[in-house]
């Protein structure tokens, strides 16, 4: 009997699948196992190619893209829980957007709410390469899921509204939060780091004083200063606000001398 088999090698998961035994009945879910990328047969791997067409499937606040060429055969039945994947009676697979018993954690999409994405594989009935590729298109996804979102691979990571990641610039690091990663453009220069929001401009932290901006410290020396702008939604009040967790985290710098 031969079995989907995940391997999650450079970040990226290839599946084989094939039939399962008489007695077991069309459907029944299967947890996979990994195993040494030596142990799958060549012929039964995914080819990984970068370039195959997709159409989007909106689902989990995500963007999910599956091959374009089984949009007709294949069926997608979305919930706010899961999308499921199947053609015809028969089912090849199901994303869920947690993780559940019975299901494998493929990882993490991070966000403002961070969105872990589990599959639940099963068993075909049938040798028919046409399902078995339309059932390892779960790579397509993956892979999409990985050039398009900050995805942590393997592992389900909790919400942290305290986490944030690094801007380096030629001053200082400074630390923003990682909710807003995927949504605030950072744009660092020798003159300092300008953030936005789609096309609003939500705040610039300058390295010299000026009429237009306000000192908020220095840095060894070196000012830095910030320039707010209009903003439009109660989102881009947060995102703008947030400069306070670059300011909290500089303060924790002795090199730091905050303007009193």
């Amino acid at each position: 009997m031969k079995r989907i088999v995940l391997l999650l090698l450079v970040l990226v998961v290839l599946l084989s699948a094939a039939a399962c035994s008489d007695d077991k009945k069309d459907g029944d879910s299967v947890e996979p196992t990994q195993a040494a990328a030596s142990q799958v047969d060549p012929a039964q791997e995914e080819p990984e190619d970068e370039e195959t067409p997709t159409y989007v499937i909106q689902a989990g606040g995500l963007n999910l893209k599956y091959p374009e060429k089984w949009k007709d055969k294949v069926e997608v039945t979305v919930t706010d829980e899961s999308a499921s994947f199947a053609c015809g009676d028969v089912k090849l697979f199901e994303l869920l957007f947690s993780a559940r018993e019975g299901s494998y954690v493929l990882g993490t999409v991070i966000g403002e709410k961070n969105v872990v994405i589990s599959l639940v594989d099963y068993e075909l009935n049938s040798d028919d390469p046409e399902l078995l590729e339309m059932q390892m298109g779960v790579n397509v996804i993956l892979q999409n899921l990985m050039k398009d979102y900050e995805f942590v691979a393997d592992e389900a990571v909790d919400d942290n509204a305290d986490a944030t990641f690094d801007i380096e610039t030629s001053v200082v690091t400074m630390k923003y939060p990682l909710r807003w990663k995927d949504r605030v453009t950072v744009d660092v220069t020798d003159e300092g780091v300008s953030f936005s929001d789609g096309d609003t401009a939500l705040f610039d932290l300058v390295f010299s004083e000026g009429e237009d901006s306000f000192l908020l410290g220095t840095y060894n020396g070196t000012p830095i200063s910030i320039v707010e702008y209009d903003i439009e939604t109660d989102d881009q009040i947060a995102m703008q606000a947030d400069v306070n967790v670059i300011l909290s985290y500089l303060m924790e710098d002795a090199n730091f001398v905050i303007n009193q």
